[in-house]
């Protein structure tokens, strides 16, 4: 779909892991692309919490913390400017993907990328809707964060 402003993609993508003695796994995935260049956001990726990412040797210098530990248990964070994007994830946007919990989202400045497995056919209107308004919440975002330092 697209407006004047925005371009909207949606495809599923599959990949596959080689494994030992044929033992490979392939996933099946759902993304949402959403492309303007109105879009000023941080470039930084989110994705579900794993087990080995509480370990102390796995912490990198580009994983943002934050002070919210529902948020922090379920999701991680990377990107470089952690100020910029620790101000793109409102309480109300935290709390839009700790109900997502298996929510991936990849941003960068024009481009949103968002996917969280594969839904059955009469789930994909609620994938778009749910895409799109975590879209519009980071549009706003970066809006309001650009009037404040150019205003």
């Amino acid at each position: 779909a697209k407006t004047d402003d925005t371009l909207l993609t949606l495809f599923d993508f599959r990949y596959t892991i080689p494994g030992v003695d044929r033992h490979s796994k392939t996933y099946h995935t759902t993304v949402v692309v959403i492309e303007s260049d109105e879009f000023d956001s941080p470039e930084y990726s989110l994705r579900p919490q794993r087990f080995l990412d509480r370990l102390p040797f796995q912490q990198q210098e580009a994983t943002v913390v934050f002070s919210d530990p529902a948020f922090s248990s379920c999701f991680r964070v990377k990107g470089e400017n952690g100020a910029a994007i620790e101000a793109m994830f409102t309480p109300e946007l935290r709390r839009e993907f700790v109900d997502t919990p298996r929510a991936f989202l990849d941003c960068a400045p024009g481009c949103f990328v968002y996917r969280e497995g594969r839904p059955k056919p009469t789930e994909i209107k609620k994938l778009l809707d749910r895409a799109y308004r975590l879209f519009r919440c980071c549009s706003e975002v970066c809006s309001q964060e650009e009037a404040a330092v150019s205003g």
